[in-house]
C-alpha cells in the first residue's frame, strides 16, 4: 500500500497533542517520530516528554493572560555531535540560541521552518548583552491567525524611518505571519518589508558578529535570491545591497569588473558595490568598459542627468553603450590616484556595531578626468532621446508604438522592427516598390498618422536597412496624406553618401521637370516610365542606386508632381551646358502623348525661358524624329526583323550624348567644388541666367541670387552657405538673418533652421518666392 503523502504532516500535529497533553504512551510517541522522520538525539523518550510537559504548562499560563488563541510550541533540539554530552550541558543547549544550518527543519507553533539561515532558542546575547533581535523563541506566544499589516517604514515627509522590530516585541499575530512566511520557503510576495529586514537581521549577527566566512556563499546567494522576489521593497533592496558589498568586500573577490554590473542598483548611488570594480579596472590598468562606463554614470552624483535618463532608461542605456563604443574604441582609461577605498556600513540590528572597511584600491570617486569624459556621453545621449522622452512622458503606453519608436536612432530600434524592415528588404529585390504610405505604416505596426519629425525618423530607419525611400523627407520630400504614394528601393549606404554630387542634383531636377511635362501633356505615366528608365540606364555616369533612385522619384512625383513655381529656381541653377539636353529631354517626354496640347507647350515655352534656351527651338524639338524606343511600329507577324545600321549609330550617339549630359558639364567645377565643399564653385554663382538679376522679396542683388541658389536644395553644409556668401561679397551670419527677416515678412516663416546643416524651410521650397 503506498504510503499517503500528508501522512507525515497529520502525524507532527497528532505528536504536537500527544505531547503537550498527559498522555504516557511512549510506543505511540515513538511510531510518531518515526512518522515525522524527526530525530532525539540526546534524550531519552521519557525525558523528551517530561520537557514538552513542563513547556505546555508554560504556555497554559500565557493563554490565560491573553485574549488571542496560542498554540503549543515544539522544538525539536539540534543533532548532537559524535559524543553524547552530560546531562546538564544537553539542557543548557535546549536554552541557548543557535544558527539553523540550511539542511536543517525545525518546528515552531506547528509550522516546519525548513531551510535555516535564522536563529532558534531561548536566549541569545549580542555584543551589547542585548538579545539577538532575530532569534525566534519558542516559548512566545503564537498566534492561530495572523494579524493584519504593520506599518510601514516610509514616512510621508520623504525618508525612511525604521525603527527595528525584534521577534520578541511583535504580536502573536504577527509572529505568525512571520513563521508562516519562513515556512513557506521565503518567497510570499506580500509579506511586509519589516519582517525581510527581521530576517537580514539574523544574517547580520552570522556574517558580521560571528564572522563564520564558510557561511558567506550560502547568505550571499539567499540575500540575491530575495533581491530577486522583493525588489520592489526599496529600502529592503537598498541595505540587502549594501550587506551584499560589505561580505564581498570582507571576501574581496578579484577582477569583480568580469561580471557585468547591476544598472538598478547603481542608480542608488557611487557605492562600494561600484567604486570596488572600478579600483581593480585601475589598480589592473584595465580601461574602463561601457558596462561599467553606464553604471558610473548613473551612480556618480557629480554627472548630471536629465529627465531622458530616467523617463526612458532603456533607450538610454542602449544608446550611452553605443556612443561609448563610438568615441572610445579603446575605453577609457582610468588613474591610479592616492585615494583608497573607505566606507561604512550600519547594520539593521542596533546590538551590532558598523562596520569600516578600507581597502588597497583606488577610489574612483575622487577623479576628475574620467567624469568629465562620461558627462559628455550623457549630453548626447539626452539630446538624442529628447523628443522620444517627451513623447513617452504625455503617453507612457505607447512607448514601443512606431510613432515614438521613429523618434529614436535607428541603431537601438527594438529587434521586432529591425527584423520587419529587414523582411522589407529583402522582398524589394533589385525592382521599385511602389504603395500608399498608410500601408507602409501598417506594414511596419504603426497606427497614427506621422508627424513631418517622424517621417523623417521614418527614412532614416529605412536607409538603415539599406532602404531608399522617395519622396524622401530628408531631402524636402512631403508626404502629407496617407494616401500619398511612396516608393521603395535598395540602396547602399555609399550611394545616399554621393547624393549632393552636382550631377545627381541636376538629374533630380530634370526627371522632377519630366515629371511635370507628362502630367500636363497627359500622357500616360506608365509608358513614359518606361521610356525614361531607359535613358536613366544610360547615365552611366551616375551610381546605379542612383539611377534606381531616380526611377522611383519620377514614378513618385507622376503622383504629386512639382509646380514650376518650384522648379523655376532650380532650372536656372544648372549650368550652361546642361540646359540644352535638358530641353531636349523634356520636348521628348512630351512627345510620348499622341500630340501635345496646347497646356504642354506653353508649359514647355516656360521651361526653357528659364533654362535660357531659345524658345524658338522648342518647335523644331517638337517636330524632330521620335526618339529611339518610342512609338515604334508594331513588326508584321511574320516578318524578318532586319538592323537599321543608321538607327544603331543614332540609338549610339543618344547614348553618349544623354550620358554626357549631367556629367561632362561639371569637369571644370568639380576641382574647385573639391577645395570649397558645395555643388558647385562660389565663382559659378555669378554666372547665372540671364534673368536671375531680378530682385525677390524686395532684396538686393546679391542677396537675391544667394536666396536663388539656396532654394535649390532642401539642406546645406555650413560650410557650403559660407562658401557662397563669400563669392558674393557678403557675410554668412548677417546674409542668413536679412534672408531669415524677409521670409518671415514674405512667408510667415524663417528660411533656414539649424545651424550645420541648414535646412530650408519646406514651405518656400515648395512655393518659392517669383
Amino acid at each position: 500500500m503506498s504510503r499517503d503523502p500528508s501522512a507525515p504532516k497529520h502525524a507532527a500535529d497528532l505528536l504536537q497533542t500527544l505531547l503537550s497533553g498527559t498522555d504516557d504512551d511512549e510506543r505511540l510517541v515513538s511510531f510518531l517520530l518515526r512518522e515525522t522522520g524527526l530525530e532525539i538525539k540526546g534524550y531519552s523518550i521519557p525525558e523528551f516528554m517530561d520537557y514538552m510537559r513542563r513547556q505546555s504548562v508554560d504556555n497554559a499560563s500565557s493563554r490565560e493572560s491573553s485574549s488571542a488563541p496560542v498554540q503549543a510550541s515544539l522544538l525539536i533540539p539540534p543533532p548532537e555531535p559524535a559524543t553524547r554530552p552530560a546531562k546538564t550541558a544537553k539542557s543548557k543547549a535546549v536554552l541557548n540560541g543557535r544558527w539553523i544550518e540550511p539542511d536543517e527543519t525545525v518546528i515552531v507553533a506547528g509550522l516546519p521552518l525548513r531551510g535555516g539561515l535564522f536563529y532558534v532558542g531561548h536566549k541569545l546575547k549580542n555584543g551589547s548583552w542585548h538579545d539577538e533581535p532575530s532569534l525566534i523563541n519558542p516559548e512566545l506566544a503564537v498566534a492561530a491567525t495572523p494579524d493584519g499589516r504593520l506599518p510601514s517604514i516610509y514616512q510621508d515627509w520623504g525618508f525612511y524611518h525604521y525603527d527595528p522590530d525584534a521577534y520578541a516585541t511583535l504580536t502573536p499575530g504577527n509572529r505568525r505571519r512571520y513563521l508562516e512566511w519562513l515556512a513557506g520557503g521565503r518567497s510570499d510576495p506580500d509579506v511586509d518589508q519589516r519582517l525581510l529586514l527581521l530576517f537580514c537581521m539574523g544574517l547580520e549577527r552570522r556574517a558580521l558578529h560571528e564572522k563564520v566566512r564558510t557561511d558567506f556563499p550560502v547568505i550571499l546567494a539567499e540575500l540575491w535570491r530575495l533581491l530577486d522576489v522583493y525588489s520592489s521593497h526599496d529600502f529592503f533592496r537598498e541595505k540587502a545591497r549594501e550587506l551584499i558589498t560589505v561580505l564581498e568586500a570582507v571576501q574581496l573577490r578579484e577582477r569583480q569588473y568580469l561580471s557585468a554590473p547591476d544598472l538598478d542598483y547603481a542608480a542608488r548611488g557611487l557605492s562600494p558595490g561600484i567604486r570596488i570594480p572600478l579600483g581593480q579596472l585601475a589598480k589592473d590598468k584595465k580601461p574602463l568598459t561601457p558596462d561599467w562606463a553606464l553604471a558610473w554614470a548613473l551612480a556618480d552624483s557629480r554627472i548630471s542627468r536629465y529627465k531622458p535618463v530616467w523617463n526612458c532608461p532603456d533607450a538610454f542605456r542602449k544608446l550611452f553603450r553605443l556612443l561609448f563604443v563610438l568615441h572610445f574604441p579603446k575605453g577609457i582609461p582610468l588613474p591610479v590616484n592616492k585615494s583608497r577605498i573607505n566606507f561604512y556600513y550600519q547594520p539593521l540590528s542596533q546590538t551590532i556595531s558598523g562596520v569600516r572597511c578600507q581597502l588597497d584600491l583606488p577610489d574612483m570617486g575622487r577623479v576628475t578626468a574620467p567624469v568629465k569624459s562620461l558627462q559628455q556621453l550623457v549630453n548626447g545621449c539626452v539630446a538624442e532621446l529628447q523628443s522620444y522622452s517627451r513623447a513617452v512622458s504625455r503617453n507612457p503606453d505607447k512607448a514601443m508604438a512606431l510613432e515614438n519608436l521613429l523618434l529614436l536612432p535607428p541603431e537601438i530600434w527594438p529587434d521586432t522592427l529591425t527584423d520587419t524592415l529587414a523582411a522589407l528588404a529583402e522582398d524589394l529585390g533589385d525592382g521599385v516598390l511602389a504603395l500608399p504610405l498608410a500601408a507602409l505604416v501598417s506594414r511596419l505596426h504603426g497606427e497614427d498618422k506621422l508627424s513631418p519629425t517622424q517621417l523623417r525618423g521614418l527614412a532614416e530607419a529605412l536607409h538603415h536597412a539599406h532602404i531608399g525611400m522617395e519622396p524622401d523627407p530628408l531631402h524636402g520630400g512631403r508626404l502629407t496624406n496617407p494616401d500619398d504614394t511612396v516608393c521603395l528601393f535598395r540602396e547602399s549606404a555609399e550611394a545616399r553618401e554621393a547624393r549632393e554630387t552636382p550631377a545627381f542634383l541636376a538629374a533630380m531636377t530634370t526627371i522632377d521637370a519630366a515629371a511635370r511635362v507628362t502630367i500636363t501633356a497627359e500622357s500616360d505615366p506608365a509608358a513614359t516610365q518606361r521610356w525614361l528608365d531607359r535613358r536613366i540606364d544610360a547615365w552611366v555616369h551616375l551610381h546605379p542606386d542612383h539611377r534606381c533612385r531616380l526611377q522611383a522619384r519620377f514614378r513618385a512625383q507622376c503622383e504629386r508632381p512639382a509646380t514650376l513655381t518650384n522648379l523655376k529656381p532650380r532650372l536656372e541653377a544648372l549650368p550652361a551646358a546642361a540646359r540644352r539636353p535638358v530641353a531636349q529631354l523634356l520636348a521628348q517626354a512630351a512627345c510620348q502623348a499622341d500630340m501635345p496640347s496646347a497646356a504642354t507647350v506653353k508649359l514647355l515655352e516656360k521651361c526653357y525661358q528659364h533654362l535660357g534656351v531659345d524658345r524658338a527651338l522648342l518647335y523644331s524639338d517638337l517636330h524632330a524624329p521620335a526618339p529611339t524606343g518610342s512609338h515604334r511600329p508594331a513588326t508584321a507577324p511574320g516578318a524578318v526583323l532586319t538592323l537599321d545600321p543608321e538607327r544603331i549609330a543614332r540609338l549610339q550617339l543618344e547614348t553618349a550624348q544623354v550620358s554626357a549630359l549631367l556629367a561632362d558639364v561639371f569637369v571644370e567645377d568639380e576641382p574647385e567644388a573639391a577645395a570649397t565643399p558645395g555643388p558647385e564653385s562660389p565663382a559659378a554663382v555669378t554666372a547665372t541666367a540671364p534673368d536671375e538679376a531680378d530682385t525677390l522679396w524686395g532684396l538686393d542683388e546679391d542677396h537675391s541670387t544667394l536666396l536663388r541658389r539656396l532654394l535649390t536644395r532642401p539642406s546645406w553644409a555650413r560650410a557650403e552657405v559660407q562658401a557662397l556668401a563669400a563669392a558674393l561679397g557678403l557675410m554668412t551670419d548677417g546674409a542668413l538673418e536679412h534672408l531669415n527677416e524677409a521670409a518671415f515678412d514674405h512667408a510667415d516663416g524663417p528660411l533656414t533652421e539649424g545651424d550645420d546643416p541648414l535646412e530650408i524651410n519646406p514651405d518656400i521650397l515648395e512655393n518659392p518666392p517669383e
